[in-house]
């Protein structure tokens, strides 16, 4: 009796420390075991795409407000769009969005999901450079204190595409393979609310959402996850 409880607790034991990929039949996730490791590199990680994305988003956003040769990517419609305070609360749920890949991915995958989302900043700064957009809605008066503190710290420009959209969705992908099938629905639902907030916030267009999530896909497939990998 005693050996076969033994080995119940070892075979529990051992399945906690399955890779994630491993789990299977969760109603909404697959979840991972945090350890000191993974939160570890989780930091390490987080600090290098933030030191990148302060350097190349705000180095572009800067160099932008120099010039005057800057585009319009909008119909005139979309500038009549209603300007909704509250979604800025949904705006900023990026923020925990980007806390989550720690509790369900794994080194390797975090890894991955790092290098898609440094593609994703580099190829959108390349473009901001060379094709420089602006958009198109007037200052809308009774703005939130969150909608003030967001303009002051971004500039009307570095729209097309939209990072906002595109690392948000590459999050979004690979939670999407740790997800089960009630996970996977919050997280369009999730994504959906992201990119009314965008619109609704007046911080992008329609035309950068398109192109965030089309940059979103190909960082995706040019640099599939760990787990599509491993499964081929």
């Amino acid at each position: 009796m005693s050996r076969r409880c033994t080995n119940s607790l070892s075979a529990l034991a051992s399945s906690f420390e399955c890779p994630i990929d491993c789990w299977q039949g969760r109603p909404l996730a697959r979840y991972a075991i945090i350890n000191a490791t993974t939160i570890k590199h989780y930091l390490k990680l987080s600090l290098l795409l933030a030191i990148q994305f302060i350097v190349m988003y705000g180095g572009a956003n800067w160099f932008t407000d120099q010039r005057s040769d800057v585009h319009r990517i909008y119909f005139d419609w979309e500038t009549r769009i209603p300007f909704v305070a509250p979604m800025v609360w949904v705006y900023a749920s990026v923020s925990p969005l980007m806390l989550l890949p720690v509790f369900y991915l794994d080194v390797r995958q975090l890894n991955r999901l790092a290098q898609q989302m440094a593609m994703a900043m580099l190829i959108a700064t390349l473009v901001f450079l060379v094709y420089p957009g602006t958009t198109g809605y007037e200052p809308s008066a009774g703005s939130s204190w969150a909608i003030e503190m967001i303009r002051w710290v971004d500039r009307p420009y570095n729209v097309f595409p939209s990072l906002h959209i595109a690392l948000s969705a590459i999050i979004m992908f690979h939670l999407g393979v740790a997800f089960g099938m009630r996970g996977r629905i919050v997280l369009v639902i999730w994504m959906g609310a992201l990119i009314a907030s965008v619109i609704l916030t007046h911080q992008h267009h329609l035309a950068d959402v398109a192109g965030g999530l089309l940059l979103a896909y190909a960082c995706w497939r040019l640099m599939p996850s760990a787990c599509a990998a491993s499964s081929r």
